[in-house]
């Protein structure tokens, strides 16, 4: 069982025992330091009542934890090398001891360990697992597995060599997986002398352990966790991630325990798909946290998994689970072909709610192009050329051949028997596929510098490239004709509609498909679809919707959290692959638009706060006063000149940070009067506001406390240093401290007791950096930057603890709380909409696309009012999104739902709880939302 780097103390003090976490439960443990020598702790293994710990150059380190709160050092034992790896089986000890291979250490005596055995290794012996009379281990190059029947006399069975410094061992059954800076290898060991390395899988980042469960490998990776599914070891499949450095990673069961070298979580892994934390704790050594998901699966950037609601038009309503982010994707029918860096993947998407993994199969290359023509899928590879695989079968696709093309393949269409490949260099290669199994090239043809995509009409083919578009007719294969130039650079994937071919933004008529006529442009660039008469457009801001004929609906964006490659059109959905992963969106409303307004303040707005029908604004120009009784139609009433990033409202008064802090009297909202200033070191980008003290997250210079008793002249009486990288992004108080965001550290907690020498108390870590914080009752809401929404448990504001996360789409940057919902604004454009009802296990419910970068929110009545950067003040109506129960769409909850859920009884369109049927749970969820729908 792998345990690297899990380190003594996150072992002996994180408690194991509650299924789960609740809101406002007493932390899991206070880690505590319970012993210390000279070298690393790289890994441990715990055997009975004693700890074995491979602690580098310090040897191997026996620790006696019968009593756990006083642990008792047993032995410490010097080695040959460095202990890199420990494992434990009969009183023997293994150990990977760097540059002296493999040595065994008789335990039976715990107080005297002697070396009893040694295996040199190849190269430096980095981990090590045990199976049977067999140690398997990973060496930087490869892996060595070493017969220890007489673990005295260990004996080399057999090497396989590999790239890229392996880090991590794990064997289950008859395979070893291996971790290593380039991926993970599953190899098969049945025959211990002659292992075979079955796939390789690369992953983000990189990897440093492994463990095995069942058929499923968990990996903890510099840039995520990951969880892999071995059913095929051919063809493994990442199912499952979290976005957080890992440093190590144990399974037991349907727990795992991860630590990331400054948190320790426990993750609930029954579904090994759908992993989600029940209990973590932030130490000096350890932690991390994942995620459940319910309804639809979004693979957002990043891999890691989001949830969204089905019921409304212009939200993500599926995907595919995991960090499946495919190049590329071709649509057959309702069978969805996708192709990642990995290889093929399969998905059945006859219920597009709900799509369906059928098949993968690992390819070699970097993949860039993919046509899908009469069961046969052909892939452009870049450096290995075009692969044929045979998907008639979509549950068991073949590799039928792989063929070396004239250079480096970056797109494939197919047309007939007949493949054309445009690869690196300016080449058009013409390919007989009428064999596909035994393809023969026909010519090849200059086609420009830089060709990048093709598309194919009749015998006409179109090469787009980054310095112009080529025509070429290929009706004689073998000698295809240049007939002309489009005239412009294409770096976007050429796309052919009805009669037409689209070319970046630029729409040509190929009702004579050898002279195509330039007709006008879309108002979208990008990747273009047709949906009937609508265009559906794959942009790096998210999925545009427009009208074909440039008449109709003003065009808008869907915010996906990520930037769109490639579209197809499914009826009335859009399968849509990017940086944000495979998604799939229902656009079949062209009236759905949740944006209801926006105004211009008219500089950059960065702060909001609202009340009583008003909307505060802090931007460039200081602060402007909106008032939005109407939603629809807000307006600018009053304005007091300075600068503005944040804003807080406290009685009469408004206090704007920005060059400083400035008190502003708004009891007449037209006529705001200035009444003090106060500049500070540095620019604010946070201000809360008790009684007659100020509060200012003053970014480089971290916190200010700003004595306002005398309105027209604010004093900074106090101030407090990290001691390191002085960063505040935003603040909240609970519990009487101030919670501050400092995007490298994480939450830090000041004692502001002492407004004139706050101190800071404790640092609890975040994954990746957080940017801003709500606080409601007990609760903390962190937006982290490209990872989502944390969820800590503040009711001891001192020693917070995560108890939830969910991977929210985009960049997360701001937060706001009302009514069991969370509002996250991120800088992709967009407001999404987290159920926080359940705090553990929060969920992603609807996304909005906005005019600009949300930097700050409000709440109010069923708006949200966002500072929407250059665009001013924009107001979202959210009063019906994220209702799972209101299958009306009406706002409440109510008989007619009641009606509407029995009239699909047993079928999946009304499925509430995502088990693929309508029945009592999904009738228990309406009943226990009933009434009008929360914001």
């Amino acid at each position: 069982m792998t345990r690297a780097v899990l380190t003594l103390a996150l072992t002996l003090t994180i408690a194991l025992t509650s299924p789960m976490v609740p809101a406002a439960a007493t932390p899991p443990c206070t880690p505590t330091y319970l012993a210390g020598l000279g070298g690393r702790a790289m890994d441990l293994e715990i055997d009975g009542h004693l700890v074995y710990v491979a602690n580098g150059s310090g040897g191997l380190l026996i620790l006696d934890i019968s009593d756990v709160e006083h642990p008792v050092i047993a032995a410490v034992a010097g080695m040959p090398g460095e202990a890199n790896g420990v494992t434990v089986r009969d009183a023997l000890a293994y150990l990977a001891a760097d540059d002296a291979g493999m040595l065994v250490v008789d335990v039976g005596r715990p107080d005297t360990p002697r070396v009893i055995g040694q295996m040199p290794t190849s190269s430096r012996a980095n981990h090590i697992a045990i199976d049977g009379p067999h140690a398997f281990i990973a060496t930087d190059d490869g892996l060595t597995v070493v017969d220890i029947s007489d673990p005295r006399r260990p004996v080399l069975a057999s090497e396989v060599r590999m790239p890229s410094d392996p880090t991590g061992v794990a064997v289950a059954g008859d395979l070893a997986v291996v971790v290593a800076f380039n991926g993970l290898t599953v190899i098969d060991v049945a025959d211990r002398a002659a292992p075979d390395v079955l796939s390789v899988i690369n992953l983000p980042g990189s990897e440093r352990a492994v463990d095995v469960s069942g058929t499923s490998a968990f990996v903890a990776a510099a840039y995520g966790v990951f969880v892999v599914d071995l059913t095929e070891p051919a063809a493994p499949v990442v199912i499952g991630d979290a976005p957080f450095s890992g440093m190590g990673i144990l399974v037991e069961g349907d727990v795992a325990h991860l630590s990331t070298g400054s948190q320790v979580f426990r993750m609930d892994v029954s579904d090994p798909a759908n992993p989600f934390v029940i209990a973590g704790v932030s130490t000096t050594i350890g932690g991390a946290i994942d995620i459940v998901g319910s309804r639809a699966i979004i693979a957002g950037g990043g891999g890691g998994l989001a949830i969204v609601e089905l019921d409304q038009p212009g939200r993500i309503v599926g995907s595919v689970p995991g960090t499946y982010n495919p190049t590329t994707i071709e649509l057959v029918g309702t069978t969805l072909f996708g192709c990642d860096p990995v290889g093929l993947r399969i998905f059945d998407v006859s219920d597009p709610r709900r799509p369906a993994p059928r098949s993968a199969l690992a390819l070699v290359g970097t993949i860039r192009g993919m046509a899908v023509r009469d069961g046969i899928a052909y892939v452009a590879a870049w450096e290995n050329g075009l692969h044929i695989i045979d998907v008639r079968n979509p549950d068991e696709p073949v590799l039928l051949t792989t063929f070396g093309t004239a250079g480096f393949a970056l797109d494939v269409e197919v047309a007939g028997t007949i493949a054309y490949v445009v690869y690196q260099y300016g080449g058009l290669q013409v390919i007989d596929v009428s064999d596909p199994a035994s393809p023969v090239s026909i010519s090849t043809t200059p086609a420009g510098p830089v060709p990048v995509s093709i598309a194919v009409r009749d015998d006409i083919v179109y090469v787009g490239s980054g310095t112009d578009a080529r025509i070429f007719d290929v009706s004689d294969p073998a000698a295809p004709v240049a007939l002309g130039f489009l005239g412009a650079s294409y770096t976007v994937k050429l796309s052919l509609g009805r009669d037409r071919l689209y070319a970046g933004n630029l729409v040509f008529d190929i009702g004579d498909p050898a002279r195509p006529a330039l007709i006008g442009t879309v108002p979208l660039h990008g990747h273009v679809a047709e949906l009937g008469d609508t265009l559906v457009v794959g942009m790096s801001s998210g999925l545009g919707v427009a009208a074909r004929e440039g008449s109709g609906p003003t065009p808008r964006i869907i915010g996906t959290g990520g930037g769109i490659g490639e579209v197809a059109v499914l009826g009335r959905y859009v399968c849509a692959a990017g940086g944000g992963g495979l998604r799939i969106i229902d656009i079949v409303d062209p009236t759905f638009e949740c944006l209801l307004a926006s105004t211009g303040t008219p500089h950059r707005a960065e702060g909001i706060a609202s009340r009583d029908g008003l909307a505060y604004v802090a931007d460039d120009a200081g602060l402007a006063i909106v008032d939005v009784a109407d939603p629809a139609h807000p307006a600018m009433i009053g304005r007091a000149v300075g600068s503005g990033n944040c804003v807080a409202l406290s009685g009469d008064l408004a206090y704007v940070g920005g060059d400083g802090l400035m008190i502003v009297d708004v009891r007449d909202p037209t006529h705001p009067a200035v009444t003090g200033w106060v500049d500070t070191p540095s620019g604010a980008r946070g201000v809360v506001v008790d009684g007659d003290l100020a509060y200012v997250a003053d970014y480089a210079s971290f916190l200010q406390v700003i004595d306002v008793s005398d309105k027209t002249n604010p004093i900074i009486i106090g101030s407090v240093s990290t001691g390191g990288l002085d960063l505040a992004e935003d603040l909240a108080m609970v519990g009487g401290m101030l919670l501050v965001v400092n995007p490298v550290f994480g939450i830090q907690t000041v004692d502001v007791s002492d407004p004139t020498a706050p101190v800071i108390v404790t640092t609890t870590p975040t994954p990746v950096w957080a940017r801003g914080i709500a606080v409601s009752g007990d609760l903390a809401y962190v937006a982290l930057e490209w990872s989502g929404l944390l969820v800590m448990d503040v009711s001891n504001p001192a020693a917070p603890f995560t108890i939830g996360w969910a991977r929210v789409p985009g960049r997360s940057w701001t937060v706001e709380v009302s009514g069991g919902r969370a509002y996250v604004g991120d800088l992709f454009g967009a407001v999404h909409v987290v159920d926080v009802s359940q705090p553990a296990r929060p969920v992603v419910i609807g996304s909005v696309s906005t005019g600009d970068r949300a930097l700050e929110l409000a709440a109010r009545d069923g708006l949200i009012l966002i500072a929407g950067d250059a665009a001013g003040l924009e107001v979202i109506d959210v009063s019906t999104c994220g209702c799972p129960g209101d299958l009306t769409g009406d706002g409440w909850i109510d008989a007619a739902d009641i009606a509407a859920l029995l009239g699909v009884w047993g079928t999946p369109e009304g499925d509430l709880d995502g088990d693929g049927t309508t029945g009592p749970p999904d009738l228990s969820i309406v009943l226990a939302g009933w009434g009008r729908c929360p914001v």
